[in-house]
């Protein structure tokens, strides 16, 4: 059922409120006194009488209160608009005046300025609900970080960005083509939802973001867009509560005779671009760089090596007082020149 008491309705009966309150106040005391005062000066200086009345003026100023309602946007406008209007109207009262001829002096000029006013509240109204509804549905695919970022340089929005020291986690399903071969898509689709409902709010609680879905894949950035000093501990603290996750995760799919999957981190800490990426028509908010690549290939050393979370020499030395470690020396990773040292990470100390 279509819901009567919208914005647009709720706005409209507080216009017709205004219009019967101004009114019946201008009536009141407004045009009596104001008329009063012009019957003297006109008494003064050619004896004028009113001998007529005409309500055309708030008839007038009724059309053109709706005018302003469905006119311009902008308040500025309308406000301009309606003392240029306002300020003939008074004109033509005091020509009817000098005729003899009562129509009411005050109320249509108040009540053409209430309506741009009135105008902008359901505006104002309308915007932030279309806002909020924007959000919940951008929501749901950038993160909510870089949705704030971009909403707070909306106007400044281009492509461009910075260079910066980030930390970035990759987490990837072990095998996951061969289990989605196996299964319907919608069986497919089902795994990775619940994967990706365990693996981003660990994410955030961390304060990293997530960069993107890559198939089955999650890349996380920590360091930037929200700036943390701690971000490769982070990082780190992350990685080891999505393993523990994901060992109850994949008892749960055993037990509903869904596939076993298993799950391997690779974790690097450098200087990357991050800042939006496109054209005018479309940007992306994404970190690119060889560090950024340094993840996926440590990542992948997994399954060669066994181990389930790894992280580069880099980030071991801004956590490694933090960690119990195995080092595995001078690994030759594709894309690099030297090899480098990379650790498997077994626990975090005390803990």
């Amino acid at each position: 059922m279509k819901k009567i008491f919208t914005p647009k309705f709720i706005i409209l009966l507080l216009f017709i409120l205004v219009v019967i309150l101004i009114y019946i106040f201008s009536l009141a005391f407004l045009d009596e006194k104001f008329n009063y005062f012009i019957s003297e000066l006109y008494t003064r200086t050619n004896n004028a009488s009113i001998n007529k009345e005409s309500n055309f003026s708030f008839i007038a100023a009724f059309l053109f209160g709706l005018f302003i309602l469905r006119g311009y946007k902008d308040l500025k406008a309308n406000l301009v608009l309606t003392t240029i209007f306002s300020l003939i109207y008074f004109l033509y009262y005091l020509y009817e005046y000098s005729l003899g001829i009562y129509i009411s002096p005050v109320s249509p000029i108040i009540f053409m300025y209430s309506c741009a006013f009135i105008k902008k509240l359901y505006e104002i109204t309308a915007v932030d609900k279309k806002t909020e509804i924007m959000k919940r549905a951008m929501g749901k695919y950038i993160s909510k970080d870089v949705m704030k970022k971009v909403l707070s340089d909306a106007d400044k929005l281009k492509a461009g960005g910075i260079r910066t020291t980030v930390t970035v986690l990759f987490v990837d399903i072990r095998n996951f083509t061969s289990i989605s071969e196996q299964l319907p898509p919608q069986d497919v689709a089902a795994i990775l939802n619940e994967y990706f409902a365990v693996t981003e709010p660990i994410i955030a609680k961390y304060h990293g973001i997530v960069n993107k879905y890559m198939g089955d894949g999650v890349l996380a950035v920590f360091g930037e867009p929200i700036q943390n000093d701690n971000h490769p501990l982070n990082a780190v603290l992350c990685g080891m509560e999505i393993l523990n996750a994901m060992k109850v995760l994949k008892e749960k799919f055993i037990n509903e005779g869904k596939p076993k999957i298993d799950i391997g981190i690779g974790i690097n800490t450098g200087e990357v671009f991050a800042g939006n990426i496109g054209t005018e028509e479309r940007l992306e908010y994404t970190v690119i760089g060889d560090n950024v690549n340094l993840a996926y290939r440590i990542e992948a050393f997994n399954q060669i090596l066994k181990t389930q979370f790894l992280v580069s020499q880099y980030t071991y030395e801004y956590i490694k007082t933090k960690v119990d470690a195995v080092k595995l020396s001078c690994v030759s990773i594709k894309g690099k020149s030297k090899p480098i040292d990379i650790y498997e990470i077994l626990k975090i100390k005390n803990e």
